[in-house]
């Protein structure tokens, strides 16, 4: 069985901006957090190195164009 070692995140903003993505684990507690610059158009992202937290259900949250966009994802 292979472990889950990255995520892979594709986000359109309307225009270029700072924010950050945040790995939170299933209670919101905050895992990492990473600043990001966003360009407007598409915008290919990831977190790194998932295999370092225990198996579960976690969300990856971006802050973009005045919202919060939230993906869950499953660490097996």
């Amino acid at each position: 069985m292979t472990s889950i070692t990255r995520a892979h995140i594709n986000i359109i903003a309307t225009g270029a901006q700072s924010s950050s993505i945040e790995l939170l684990d299933i209670n919101g507690r905050k895992m990492v957090s990473k600043p990001i610059h966003l360009s407007a158009g598409n915008n290919a992202l990831s977190l790194n190195h998932l295999h370092q937290y225990g198996k579960g259900t976690y969300f990856i949250k971006i802050f973009a164009d005045g919202e919060n966009h939230f993906q869950k994802i499953i660490i097996k």
